[in-house]
């Protein structure tokens, strides 16, 4: 997993949030070499919408906005009362590798965004 260039962290309230466990992780296993898991489309239409939320690594207009994807890493915590979709949602944002193999994605940016912007879909996707 080789990149050159500035990546974006986020602050994230630990303790405060739900992780997504389906994630699978590098360094988990000694078989995989990327990230693995269930990757989702952003429902964000316009600058109006949350794309304030969402922090990309270099500039966006080098990606088709319609093929990113993410990665919802975490929730904030649900509170006693509320929709899960107003809360918090921490996101790893995914542009496709333009090589082999399909389903081969690359980390862009980061985000935040309540669970609205967010399709219910997923296709499992692998992270170089």
């Amino acid at each position: 997993m080789a990149y050159t260039g500035r990546i974006v962290f986020l602050e994230i309230p630990f303790g405060k949030v739900k992780w997504n466990k389906a994630i699978r992780y590098p360094f988990q296993t000694a078989e995989s070499d990327a990230f693995e898991g269930p990757a989702k489309k952003l429902r964000i239409q316009t600058a109006d919408d949350e794309w304030g939320g969402l922090v990309f690594d270099n500039d966006i207009g080098s990606w088709d906005v319609q093929s990113l994807r993410c990665f919802v890493v975490g929730r904030r915590a649900r509170p006693v009362l509320g929709d899960v979709l107003d809360l918090a949602h921490y996101l790893l944002i995914l542009a496709p590798l333009k090589r082999i193999p399909p389903g081969a994605y690359q980390r862009v940016g980061v985000g935040v965004v309540k669970g609205r912007s967010i399709s219910s879909e997923s296709e499992w996707v692998r992270v170089f």
